[in-house]
Formats: C-alpha cells, sequence, structure tokens
C-alpha cells in the first residue's frame, strides 16, 4: 500500500486477506490501521464494519466505525452511530465504558459537530474539554490483551506516564476487555514532545500494532493529520516512537517501520 497502492496485485492481496482473515478482529484491526494511513476511504470503512460485526455489542466497536464515517466523507452516518452510543449507554446496554474510552468519543463528538462550551447543556458539557485543544495524540492498538506503558517526555524533560493497565483516577484497567483507545492533549507548547513505548506482550505472543495518530490545529478548518504505525514484537524494551513540535511532526529515523 506504500509503494504499489494504484497496482492491481495489491487489490488482490487486499481481497484475499480479508477473506481469509474475516473472523479475526485482531488480524483485521491491523490491516484497518493501514488502510487508514494509506489508501481510507469506502474500503477502510468496509473493515470497521466487519470489525463492528464480530463486536456489535462492544462500545469501542461503536467508536471506531463512528470514526471511520466521519473520517472518510460520511459525517452523517458517523453522527447517527456516535447518537446511537449515547443512547445505548444511557440505557445502561453497555457496560460503563472506562474513562479512556469515553474522553476519546466526547472530544470526537464534540469537534464532528462544532459544539461550543456555551452551547451545550450542562450534562454534556461535563464530557467535554475546554476549547483549547491545539494539538491531540490519539493511540489505538489492535490486540486488547497487549499491556503497553507509554512516556511522554516534554521539553523541560518532564516526565508523564500512561498505561492501558491503569487508566484515570480509578486505575482502571483497558487489557482484555476490548478498549483499545485513548488521547492525549497538548496545549499550546512550542517546545519537542516525546514518545516512548514499554511493551509487555499480549496474549497470543505474536506482535501488536500500534497506531498513533498526531492531529496538529486540532478540530479547525487547518487541521492536519499524520498516521505513523508501529509493530510492537520485542517485549519490556523501552522503545523511542516519536518526537512531535508544534507545526512539525517527525518520526524517529533510527527505529523505521
Amino acid at each position: 500500500m506504500e509503494f504499489w497502492k494504484e497496482e492491481s496485485f495489491t487489490d488482490q492481496l487486499l481481497n484475499k486477506s480479508m477473506g481469509i482473515f474475516k473472523s479475526d478482529g485482531t488480524y483485521l484491526k491491523s490491516l484497518a490501521f493501514l488502510l487508514d494511513k494509506y489508501i481510507g476511504g469506502e474500503l477502510a470503512v468496509e473493515i470497521y464494519k466487519k470489525l463492528f460485526v464480530l463486536k456489535s455489542n462492544s462500545p469501542q466497536s461503536y467508536r471506531d466505525l463512528a470514526h471511520a464515517y466521519s473520517s472518510n466523507g460520511m459525517e452523517a452516518s458517523g453522527k447517527n452511530l456516535y447518537a446511537k452510543y449515547y443512547n445505548l449507554n444511557k440505557e445502561g446496554y453497555f457496560s460503563k465504558p472506562p474513562e479512556a474510552l469515553q474522553q476519546v468519543v466526547n472530544t470526537e463528538v464534540k469537534t464532528l459537530l462544532d459544539i461550543k462550551e456555551s452551547e451545550v447543556d450542562t450534562l454534556l458539557a461535563r464530557l467535554m474539554n475546554v476549547d483549547e485543544d491545539r494539538v491531540r495524540i490519539l493511540l489505538e492498538w489492535n490486540d486488547d490483551t497487549a499491556e503497553l506503558d507509554f512516556q511522554f517526555i516534554d521539553n523541560n524533560n518532564l516526565l508523564s506516564l500512561w498505561a492501558n493497565s491503569n487508566d484515570g483516577k480509578l486505575g482502571e484497567s483497558l487489557v482484555s476487555k476490548g478498549y483499545t483507545s485513548k488521547d492525549f492533549f497538548i496545549y499550546g507548547d512550542n517546545g519537542t514532545w516525546k514518545i516512548n513505548c514499554l511493551y509487555k506482550g499480549n496474549r497470543s505472543g505474536l506482535a501488536t500494532y500500534l497506531k498513533i495518530t498526531v492531529s496538529t490545529d486540532y478540530g479547525t478548518e487547518s487541521q492536519k493529520d499524520a498516521i505513523h504505525i508501529f509493530r510492537m514484537d520485542i517485549k519490556n524494551v523501552n522503545r523511542e516512537l516519536l518526537e512531535i513540535s508544534l507545526g512539525s511532526i517527525n518520526k524517529s529515523e533510527k527505529l523505521g517501520y
């Protein structure tokens, strides 16, 4: 997809793989990540539809498909599915989503609807962040049994930590519960940030695919998205992933793909 996107054998390989692995959600999600980066469009949405069918009772599946719709020119479908997510969540159809997933959904709905804090009721306002978001860092991984410990290092070498086994004020674990996304924001910082990750493995022993989307000027007309995909296959090694500065996004040269 990176070098031969327009070649017929690429389409043949994609179609064949989607058939062979049609019931393997972990594989399909890694393929969806690659489609998000290199192709997008209807084919990417089709993969997220397949994932939705495989886990139709999962709030993560609702969010993933809604985001795929809204990211690929199908905003009306995205709004409808986000709305269904909120309604089902309110009715208790889902077990209470963790803070990590709820924050991701709230951020995306707020941006999709272009909602300002003064225009929403008190209940919805409590779910949203303030209108100062500049750089969004969205983490997504394809295997919900993977354990990932992230380090965020700012221009002053101050360290912030987040692990998917210990999220939020309640220290919720996302591992093995179907939740595979988390977002963070950098507010008006002109310095350089580094993102590192310690990969602790997953249940299958196969590689985990990590997708990091860095969005500058998030939620504005000048928003720009850069998608980076990492194959996480070496356990218990702290790996440097990205260096990010406002207006410039650089992948660490020594790491490669």
